[in-house]
């Protein structure tokens, strides 16, 4: 795909991805620039191979997950304070949205979350979203999703490692049980806030296209590759672009 400014980035995904992502992914020219200096090409199968050490990038990942969530903890914690506030006043229920997720290796984990809707006991919790979803989201809710402000507790989850400030979004343990092998590697790193399905559609696109996103973003980290999407997805956060559920997007954990 030829993409503006004449710069062309290509793909290429195996069988099994392609049944996981139903539409060859092309990375904007910033990123093909970007991981150029971050790659070389293997000899034997032409595909990119990162360089330096994975152990040492992944400690250093883990550093500026840990330096980045504590200064947003701090400095953001008046906002943390109203956002808690509105959320109790507008609405009956608690303030955190509390759920299990499959994280690193699959394991679970509980992940935080400020609560965006109507209040339901776990068992009402369904594994799919629903247009009763998209009808109980309370106006507070609403503007949390709309700019990702609902994702904001999920600094503690990063403290404590189970999660990343970018990486793959963690489905529900039910539906990772059904991934097919090639979609379990999307569990090799710490699930993200943050993902490459961010910028390329947020909640507009299948969630089989997310799950392809994952899984390539695995394949091929790098820090290079972790800072454009942090840039990028800022924003597509702000600029609330693809913030509602569609019905393409209507596979994914409810509340996602």
């Amino acid at each position: 795909m030829k993409l503006r400014g004449g710069s062309v980035w290509r793909i290429t995904m195996s069988t099994d991805q392609r049944a996981g992502c139903s539409q060859v992914v092309s990375i904007t020219p910033g990123i093909d620039r970007t991981l150029q200096k971050y790659r070389s090409v293997s000899p034997t199968t032409g595909h990119p191979v990162i360089t330096p050490s994975l152990k040492s990038r992944r400690f250093v990942k883990r550093a500026i997950d840990i330096l980045l969530s504590s200064l947003i903890l701090i400095f953001g914690l008046p906002l943390l304070v109203l956002l808690a506030v509105l959320v109790k006043v507008s609405s009956r229920g608690p303030v955190l949205f509390v759920q299990d997720r499959a994280g690193l290796r699959g394991r679970a984990f509980r992940i935080l979350k400020f609560r965006t809707m109507a209040h339901r006991p776990a068992k009402q919790q369904a594994m799919t979203w629903t247009q009763d979803d998209e009808r109980s989201i309370t106006r507070i809710g609403r503007f949390l999703r709309d700019y990702g402000l609902d994702e904001l507790p999920q600094l503690v989850n990063i403290l404590k490692g189970d999660m990343s400030i970018v990486g793959p979004r963690p489905p529900l343990p039910e539906q990772a049980e059904q991934y097919t092998e090639q979609q379990r590697k999307m569990f090799g790193m710490r699930p993200g806030v943050l993902s490459l399905a961010a910028i390329r559609g947020r909640r507009s696109i299948p969630v089989e296209q997310r799950i392809g996103l994952h899984v390539w973003y695995v394949e091929n980290w790098s820090l290079s590759l972790d800072w454009v999407i942090l840039w990028r997805a800022l924003f597509v956060v702000l600029g609330r672009k693809n913030a509602s559920e569609t019905l393409a997007g209507r596979n994914a954990p409810a509340d996602e």
